[in-house]
């Protein structure tokens, strides 16, 4: 059957090897079709995919086209009509979730080429009922040089993996964590005290003091609305979260151990580089699925104004909105939501600062509170329902709202 697999650790080469499969095929005059995913999240500043629509890799100048920019069931689609003599290269095969892949086994059969790049363990388990070729591409430490890589980590900068051995992993972890604990004792919100803002799950700071104890609760919530509404569903499907103001990664990875494939994003350097290091060396360690969550550093207002283009299935916003009020305008604020709202496939926690609170009492241009929330979700959200989890609920500091806009494909 002519499958080929591509697996093995980031930066062994395997989007090299499938870019020159490609580029070869195309030199010889062959048909050639390239897929990539668009429901997954991808970090909004991969311009190769969302721009530029090129595969690319590590190796400088090495490139070519993406075909296909589409999702899952957009995929299907296309390959029920691709002719036999074709050759599908599929990069971060893995994007498209399981159900993909009797599509990939019927294009197979039908004769044409596939190559699949690094496909999940739920990808592997379905074909592995058929036949394939599997190519494993292996690589020296990055750190060492000496031992082989067997592991990933991101480091604090976020730039690229790490393809590391278990030794230097260990080595890490521990330089880890000395700069986690270095990184939350300077910043907000007790900079130069021991104090978090949301908990951390490593016993340096086991005792600091922490500003947001109803963490726990609202993630309690989540998890309890997202099961009623049956998700993730449990069958692989690639649902999405992202949460913004996403702080040192709290709710990104208790959403990440629910099955979810998460994004994080927040405009504090050391936040994103605690929440990095924290997935890396220790949260990501703990979860059944070994996917990490992506955080990316950026301003509320710009992202969500720039990348209209991703949209997930859930989405949140704790308490961020009325800093983007104070800091620049009512409107900012009032546009951030909006965006949020669109970007929201499925459902949205919201958590709002009120006027009337001592930390925004003379600073805000309008009067938020419980009612100025609920009609800006009505108006605007386009949800078939509001919850509402009033302050004082097993212990919430603050109203969260829940907007749950109508039922629909996690594919669409």
């Amino acid at each position: 059957m002519p499958i080929t697999v591509l697996t093995g650790l980031p930066g062994t080469g395997k989007s090299s090897w499938l870019i020159e499969q490609v580029n070869q095929a195309i030199a010889a005059g062959r048909p050639v079709e390239t897929f990539v995913c668009s429901d997954y999240p991808w970090p909004s500043n991969h311009g190769a995919f969302w721009v530029h629509r090129r595969l690319v890799c590590r190796r400088p100048g090495l490139t070519s086209p993406i075909s296909h920019f589409v999702s899952a069931s957009e995929s299907a689609a296309v390959l029920n009509r691709t002719s036999t003599d074709t050759l599908v290269a599929v990069e971060e095969a893995y994007s498209f979730g399981p159900h993909i892949v009797p599509q990939w086994i019927a294009a197979a059969e039908r004769g044409i080429e596939l190559i699949l790049a690094v496909p999940s363990y739920q990808q592997m388990q379905l074909l592995r009922q058929n036949e394939y070729t599997e190519r494993v591409f292996k690589m020296k430490c990055q750190k060492c040089s000496v031992a082989d890589a067997t592991t990933i980590a991101i480091p604090a900068d976020g730039e690229s993996t790490m393809s590391i051995c278990e030794p230097c992993f260990l080595e890490m972890k521990q330089a880890a964590c000395q700069e986690i604990v270095v990184l939350l004792r300077d910043e907000e919100p007790f900079p130069g005290e021991d104090g978090l803002y949301q908990p951390v799950p490593l016993p340096e700071v086991a005792g600091w003091r922490l500003a947001r104890p109803d963490t726990a609760v609202r993630a309690e919530i989540m998890a309890k609305v997202l099961g009623e509404l049956g998700l993730p569903n449990g069958n692989g499907d690639q649902a999405s979260y992202l949460d913004i103001g996403c702080n040192t990664g709290f709710f990104c990875d208790h959403l990440a151990n629910l099955g979810f494939v998460a994004k994080g994003v927040d405009a504090t350097k050391r936040f994103i580089a605690v929440a990095r290091l924290l997935d890396s060396f220790y949260r990501r360690q703990q979860r059944a699925r070994k996917q990490f969550v992506l955080y990316e550093r950026a301003n509320a207002y710009e992202y969500l104004r720039d990348t209209q283009q991703e949209r997930f299935d859930v989405t949140s916003a704790f308490a961020v909105f009325q800093w983007v009020m104070v800091q620049r305008s009512v409107q900012h604020g009032v546009e951030c939501l909006k965006w949020l709202f669109e970007k929201t496939k499925r459902v949205c926690f919201l958590e709002m600062g009120y006027t009337k609170e001592e930390l925004y009492k003379h600073q805000l241009d309008v009067e938020i509170d419980h009612a100025w929330v609920l009609k800006v979700m009505q108006e605007h959200g386009a949800f078939a329902e509001v919850r509402e989890f009033r302050a004082g609920h097993n212990g919430l500091q603050r109203d969260l709202f829940v907007g749950i806009k109508q039922v629909q494909p996690l594919s669409s």
